[in-house]
């Protein structure tokens, strides 16, 4: 059993009181919305390092689903073209606001959702995965999150690392359990 820790990780700008104002109060909302509550993303280098100890198929073959899926769409349902049209966050950031909901041509149920430039990006990496860490897509995506005041850097992407980790391994009325170590807490309370 092997457990692939692909956790995000803080910018190397990152301080401790970055999300605090003046007289050490948090800022409602300042770590989980805007550009600098953007961490450097892991699941991008977790899932190619499954894929290339664990899988079967080529990288290609695994993300050609998506790839497809993201260039020809999808169908919305009612529930789907409510929520694009009604998120509350998504209006505070242009980017947000032309990608999912037009730039307020609200899609509407039945319309097909469309996301050409995610299948650009996917294609990118499925040819070339290290671009994400490594490559073009690594500095497009930091000079991105500069732009819109975040603290994510080329050199940020690339020191990301993936952890192959020893899972907690334990036992509950005759089961067997194997769940995630730390540093995720959520395996340690269902051990106990």
């Amino acid at each position: 059993s092997h457990f692939v820790d692909y956790r995000e990780q803080a910018p190397a700008a990152a301080t401790a009181n970055m999300y605090v104002d003046a007289h050490g109060n948090v800022v409602p909302g300042a770590s989980t919305l805007g550009y600098k509550a953007i961490v450097v993303p892991g699941t991008v280098a977790g899932l190619i390092y499954a894929q290339k100890h664990y899988g079967r198929l080529t990288l290609a073959q695994d993300m050609a689903p998506a790839i497809r899926l993201a260039r020809k769409g999808y169908i919305l349902s009612d529930e789907e073209a409510k929520n694009l049209a009604t998120a509350r966050n998504l209006p505070q950031f242009p980017e947000s606001r032309r990608l999912f909901q037009r730039d307020g041509h609200y899609y509407k149920i039945g319309d097909r959702f469309l996301q050409p430039e995610l299948a650009r990006t996917l294609t990118r990496i499925a040819a070339n995965p290290d671009s994400f860490y490594h490559g073009d897509i690594a500095g497009e995506l930091a000079a991105f999150i500069r732009k819109g005041g975040g603290l994510i850097t080329a050199a940020d992407l690339a020191a990301y690392k993936v952890k192959d980790r020893a899972p907690l391994a334990g036992n509950y009325r005759g089961y067997d359990i194997v769940t995630a170590p730390p540093p995720s807490s959520g395996g340690i309370v269902l051990m106990e």
